[in-house]
C-alpha cells in the first residue's frame, strides 16, 4: 500500500512539473490564445462581451459596495462587500508532445457563470506560476504576461493582474526591455491602479514622475481623486480606453458617494438628471437600489433631499 501511495504521488508530481518545460508552455500559451479569441468572437456585442467580464468579476471577488446617504445625520456611508470566490479547474493532457499540446479542461466544479473564461483565467494563473518557477524571462515570458495583465485588467481581477503587473515591470523588463509604448502603458496601468484601487496617492504621485508620463489624462485623474473632483473624474472615465476604465472603476464608488454626499449637504431639491449625471451616469432607480434614501415628487422630475426645518416662533418675554 505504501508502495502504491509513493508511486501515485510521483505520478502526480510529473504531471504538475510537465508545464516547467519552455515548449509545453509555448503551446499551452497558444492554446490560451486562441480559446480567449474565440471567446471574444462569440460575443454578440461589446456590451454582452462587457458583461461577461463583470460577471466574472463579481465572482473572483469585486467589491460591490452598497451606499446609504444621510437626510438628517452626517454619518459614514455603510458598505456592505460580499465577495465570493469560484472554483476553477484546469488540467493538460495524459501525454503531452514536446511541440503540441491539448489543452484539457474540466468544468464539473464550475457554476454558470462565464465558464469558458473562468476556465481561461485558470489556466492562465498556471501558466504564470510555471514561468515564475522555470524562471524563464525571455521574449516570450514578456508577451505571456503583456497578453496577461490586459486581460485579467478586464476581468478586475486584481489578485492575477497586480503581481503580474510589478514581475513585468520589475524583473522581466530588467532583461527583455519593453517597447517606449507599452512600458508607458503599463506603467499607466500600475499608477491608476495604485490611486483607484489602492488609494496610495503618495506612491501613484511618485511612479508618476519616476515613469515620466506625459499623458496629461493620467495627471488629471490622480489630481481628481485626491480632491475628489467627481466632475473631472467622470469626464476623464469617458476619454480613456476600456484598460484604463476598468482601473478607474475601482474608485467610482467612492467618487459617487462623495459626489452624492456634497449634495445631501447643498441641495434640498435637484433636478434627477442632474442627479444621474452626479453620480457618473447611474439611473435613479439603480441609485435606489444601491440604498439611496431620498425621495422623488409627483413630477417624477424633482428629487426631495431633505427638507428645511421649520422655524420656532420667537419667544416674547414679559416685563414686570
Amino acid at each position: 500500500m505504501f508502495r502504491f501511495v509513493c508511486f501515485f504521488s510521483r505520478i502526480r508530481l510529473t504531471k504538475s512539473y510537465r508545464l516547467n518545460d519552455f515548449k509545453t508552455q509555448e503551446a499551452y500559451y497558444h492554446q490560451i490564445v486562441s480559446r480567449y479569441m474565440k471567446f471574444c468572437a462569440g460575443a454578440t456585442g461589446a456590451e454582452d462581451l462587457e458583461k461577461q467580464f463583470s460577471a466574472l468579476a463579481i465572482q473572483e471577488g469585486t467589491q460591490q459596495a452598497t451606499f446609504k446617504i444621510p437626510v438628517r445625520k452626517d454619518q459614514p456611508c455603510e458598505r456592505d462587500v460580499n465577495a465570493n470566490n469560484a472554483a476553477s479547474t484546469m488540467g493538460m493532457t495524459n501525454d503531452i508532445a514536446a511541440s503540441e499540446s491539448n489543452l484539457s479542461i474540466d468544468a464539473s466544479s464550475l457554476d454558470n457563470t462565464a465558464p469558458e473564461l473562468q476556465l481561461i483565467q485558470s489556466a492562465m494563473r498556471k501558466l504564470r506560476e510555471a514561468i515564475v518557477s522555470s524562471r524563464r524571462n525571455d521574449h516570450f515570458a514578456q508577451r505571456v504576461y503583456v497578453f496577461m495583465i490586459r486581460a485579467t485588467i478586464l476581468i478586475k481581477s486584481w489578485e492575477s493582474y497586480h503581481p503580474a503587473l510589478i514581475y513585468l515591470l520589475r524583473t522581466i523588463n530588467r532583461q527583455v526591455p519593453l517597447p517606449e509604448h507599452e512600458l508607458n502603458e503599463f506603467a499607466i496601468y500600475q499608477v491608476l491602479d495604485l490611486v483607484c484601487r489602492q488609494f496610495n496617492l503618495g506612491e501613484a504621485f511618485r511612479l508618476h514622475c519616476a515613469y515620466r508620463i506625459d499623458d496629461p489624462r493620467v495627471k488629471k485623474i490622480l489630481q481628481s481623486v485626491a480632491t475628489m473632483d467627481w466632475v473631472t473624474f467622470w469626464s476623464m472615465r469617458n476619454r480613456v480606453d476600456g484598460y484604463q476604465r476598468c482601473l478607474m472603476s475601482w474608485a467610482e464608488e467612492t467618487v459617487r458617494l462623495h459626489a452624492l454626499k456634497c449634495i445631501a449637504k447643498t441641495y434640498f431639491t435637484a433636478e434627477k438628471s442632474f442627479i444621474e449625471n452626479a453620480a457618473g451616469g447611474k439611473s435613479w432607480e439603480e441609485l435606489v437600489q444601491g440604498g439611496l434614501g431620498w425621495e422623488i415628487m409627483d413630477n417624477g422630475q424633482t428629487i426631495r433631499i431633505r427638507k428645511p426645518k421649520a422655524k420656532s416662533a420667537p419667544s416674547i418675554d414679559k416685563k414686570s
